[in-house]
């Protein structure tokens, strides 16, 4: 069940919030692949000096590393969504934790 005043899915809907908020997505999702489509423009380049096997070794050199973070993200979302107050707060909280660390 959708929560109270989300129209997520619904044909016709509207995001609640200023332009900032999708802009911000895009940024994010840009920034998220932006890395892997460097790695990936110079696939030829990898494959020809470390074998055809460097894709697979690629892929889990990239991804491996977040799996805990995804696991202890899928145990600890419903906890910290109800302690900040709404899904709006959690994922704002996220969000601003996750771009911090990778400011250490």
């Amino acid at each position: 069940e959708m929560p109270k005043g989300s129209n997520l899915g619904l044909k016709g809907s509207r995001t609640h919030g200023s332009l900032g908020t999708p802009i911000c997505f895009f940024m994010v999702s840009v920034s998220f692949k932006l890395a892997w489509t460097a790695i990936s423009s110079l696939l030829s380049e990898f494959s020809g000096r470390y074998g055809p096997r460097v894709l697979l070794q690629l892929n889990i050199a990239y991804f491996l590393p977040s799996i805990p973070v995804l696991i202890a993200q899928a145990f600890m979302n419903d906890t910290m969504d109800r302690r900040l107050g709404g899904l709006a707060r959690g994922a704002l909280t996220r969000f601003t934790l996750g771009l911090g660390a990778l400011v250490l």
